[in-house]
């Protein structure tokens, strides 16, 4: 009996997510605004009333694929962030995730927007689960650079300006004919040749 009702919710959820990517895949191409229910059961093979019985409206489906990705690039920036290596090492390995989700950031934002501008209690919670997981996310990236900066690895300049120019160098899809890791390999060399202390004080003999 406990199987079956597995099996039952295993399906739902697959189902489920189904719905999701596909309904995400939608807004992408047309626009939130301009996404109906109907496309959405018809992208599925599925009847509206379907639909219906995975979500109440456009809103919660929206909703529920930004905070799963969101979820799932969160625990992958902090997988890095824990790691016992090196803060040279956490950095580019945060510069070849960030540049394999650069297609992702530009979609990411483009329906985080469209979710902002909705009304109602599910996207006023999904909006501020986002908001605190990119929080989480750029203060752990702080405490590395600050800690990279007593421990004289980087140069003293302030971290939030190298935030910045981190978040800048690496959120938007770069156009390379070459394999992503040897683009990763490219940018995190030329980003840590401006920030290594080590590279800063040859410079100045």
């Amino acid at each position: 009996m406990k199987r079956k009702k597995y099996n039952v919710q295993h399906k739902r959820d697959k189902k489920k997510g189904e719905i999701i990517q596909s309904s995400a895949q939608l807004f992408v191409e047309k626009g939130f605004e301009k996404v109906t229910l109907s496309d959405i059961a018809s992208k599925n093979n599925l009847g509206r009333t379907t639909v219906y019985e995975y979500f109440n409206n456009k809103n919660e489906i929206l909703a529920a694929y930004l905070e799963r990705e969101m979820t799932d690039y969160h625990k992958k920036v902090m997988a890095i962030m824990d790691k016992k290596v090196a803060f040279k090492i956490k950095l580019m390995e945060f510069i070849k995730l960030q540049l394999e989700y650069g297609s992702y950031h530009k979609s990411f934002s483009q329906l985080f927007r469209s979710l902002s501008r909705s009304s109602g209690d599910i996207s006023g919670k999904t909006e501020a689960a986002i908001r605190g997981k990119h929080q989480a996310i750029y203060a752990a990236l702080m405490n590395e650079f600050n800690a990279a900066i007593r421990r004289k690895e980087i140069r003293d300049l302030p971290a939030n300006i190298l935030m910045q120019l981190l978040i800048n160098a690496t959120s938007f899809p770069v156009r390379s004919k070459k394999e992503p890791a040897q683009t990763a390999e490219e940018v995190f060399s030329i980003f840590w040749s401006g920030i290594s202390n080590i590279n800063f004080q040859a410079g100045r003999k």
